[in-house]
């Protein structure tokens, strides 16, 4: 069913594009040698821009195929459509001027190609955009729906709803829920449609009249996923694992406490003239802002010197850094960097207290005018989001070279 939809709707934005190109390429034809707007006309052969739009069809519909432009996109933005239809459009450009190169008899005006390829990407973008619009609109009104199934367990299963629902416009249609462990269902779960049978689960999956399968799995029972794949086989049929929304709780917990601080303006109080320097630390300092340490933050420029990077930028804006302990340059490169700004040195404690006194006597040394500790990284956090993507850069020797430099940490 889902395939059958797919390629009708791949066919109509195939038959969609080729007619907007075509309306480009006529379009822009006809301003070159009816108009006035681009200088007086030279002369031209008609029959070399027919071939040359023969050319222009299957070149443009071969890289958008190639490209996979036409795969679904209802999770996609509208900026990242445009990307994709700038790099199609600019690649199958290439190619064509590339084959008028090799096939001399052929002579465009080159005006003509450059306001062919604009009213192509203008065309396109409006072209899709409405569409996209349509087809929204059509799933609001409860047609073009991809008919699911949820398998996981029941808190999981719930939250995922709720998202689906509040996200109408994506098109989703559960039409059951099976929990993988029945026993642990929770109270106020029996309103879901639910598929109480493993067997009656691949019967329906199985009748072609479901389109894709949710898996939705707390981060401790992920080793059921390749499990629940066992279940279907080779069945031509879309599995999407969601991971577990009921993790980062804390962190969404201290956002939602944040918002509920305002900032309040002073009215009548006559700053007209505003004194931001402040003393701290015995440092005088232009403006009470600091750069906070961001560990493993020298991954994040091209050359993987990140933190003189920052450095550099401390020193240009008078705002002092706080250099982390996990630094991808050795502290002692990193400060002087920072010119006549002052800096801090992050510290996270480590359990050896030798090689603890060693980091502080290299800051104070290096030139760091106070340091930071960190109290609540004893041990790494159970961190969901690093571990979905296998994101732990120390695995491999990244940003650790204040140990691999440090005399007390490589005696041990």
């Amino acid at each position: 069913m889902l395939k059958k939809h797919n390629e009708f709707f791949k066919s109509l934005m195939r038959l969609n594009d080729l007619l907007f190109i075509s309306l480009a390429w006529w379009l822009a034809y006809a301003l070159r040698f009816y108009t006035n707007l681009f200088g007086k006309p030279e002369s031209y052969v008609f029959r070399h821009y027919v071939i040359a739009w023969l050319l222009v069809l299957p070149v443009w519909a071969t890289v958008f195929e190639l490209l996979e432009y036409y795969r679904p996109r209802r999770l996609s933005t509208y900026r990242r459509e445009i990307v994709d239809l700038m790099k199609c459009s600019l690649l199958a450009l290439l190619i064509f001027l590339a084959m008028l190169f090799l096939i001399r008899e052929i002579v465009l005006s080159r005006v003509v190609v450059v306001l062919f390829w604009f009213c192509t990407l203008i065309f396109l973008n409006f072209s899709h955009i409405a569409l996209r619009e349509g087809l929204r609109f059509l799933r609001y009104r409860g047609f073009n729906l991809r008919h699911s199934v949820v398998v996981g367990t029941g808190a999981q299963a719930r939250q995922l709803l709720q998202k689906l629902k509040a996200y109408r416009h994506l098109g989703y249609n559960i039409v059951g829920v099976f929990l993988v462990d029945e026993t642990k269902r929770e109270p106020g779960e029996n309103d879901f449609n639910a598929i109480h049978e493993l067997d009656a689960l691949l019967m329906l999956v199985r009748s072609g009249k479901v389109d894709g399968i949710f898996i939705t799995l707390p981060l401790d029972q992920s080793s059921y996923l390749h499990e629940i794949q066992q279940w279907f086989g080779d069945e031509p049929i879309d599995l999407h694992f969601v991971p577990d929304l009921g993790n980062l709780a804390t962190l969404r917990g201290n956002v939602e406490a944040f918002s509920r601080y305002g900032i309040v303006p002073r009215m009548l109080v006559g700053a007209t003239e505003r004194d931001l320097p402040v003393s701290l630390f015995g440092m005088d300092l232009p403006t009470p802002l600091f750069m906070c340490p961001i560990g493993v933050i020298g991954l994040c420029s091209q050359d993987f010197h990140g933190d003189i990077a920052v450095a550099k930028a401390s020193a240009q804006s008078a705002v002092p850094m706080v250099a982390s302990t996990l630094t991808q340059d050795r502290m002692e490169d990193v400060t002087p960097h920072a010119g006549d700004t002052p800096g801090l040195f992050q510290l996270y404690t480590p359990t050896d207290k030798e090689l603890t006194a060693s980091f502080l006597r290299r800051a104070e040394q290096a030139g760091y005018k106070g340091v930071v500790v960190t109290l609540d990284t004893w041990i790494l956090g159970w961190r969901p989001r690093d571990l979905n993507t296998g994101n732990f850069p120390q695995l491999r020797a990244y940003c650790l070279e204040n140990y691999f430099t440090d005399e007390v940490s490589c005696s041990g």
